[in-house]
């Protein structure tokens, strides 16, 4: 595994999974500067392979709408799946109903348990995918 620290998250590369985790620490703020930084270690990381990636933010920072929406399109073209933790299994129900209404380019799903996070991510056939 290769990690990657920066001032907002903890960026790891399984590569045999060509699976990327995303920590967003605890008390961040994360603006357009830090998400552009974000897509640009996960390429250096993954050689510029689309990876499926785990966000985890289950942590309290700080985010505006603006930064957030930029962030979804960008995973849409640099991600092959993306898998979000949070807190609330109630709220991530009604967020995958957005998103399924909204359609986005790659699969997005939200979860409060991780281990259906990785389930849900091991089953897209990356092979196939690439």
């Amino acid at each position: 595994m290769k990690e990657i620290e920066t001032p907002t998250a903890t960026i790891g590369h399984y590569g045999e999974d060509n699976l990327l985790r995303i920590r967003v620490k605890e008390n961040s703020t994360v603006g357009l500067a830090e998400v552009n930084s974000h897509f640009l270690q996960e390429y250096r990381l993954t050689e510029g392979r689309k990876p499926l990636v785990l966000v985890d933010i289950r942590t309290n920072f700080s985010m505006d709408a603006r930064t957030r929406m930029y962030a979804i399109q960008q995973s849409s073209s640099s991600h092959l799946a993306t898998a979000i933790l949070i807190r609330s299994g109630f709220k991530s129900l009604f967020i995958n109903l957005y998103f399924q209404i909204r359609k986005p380019a790659t699969p997005i799903q939200f979860f409060s348990a991780e281990e259906y996070a990785y389930q849900w991510l091991k089953g897209f056939d990356v092979k196939s995918i690439i």
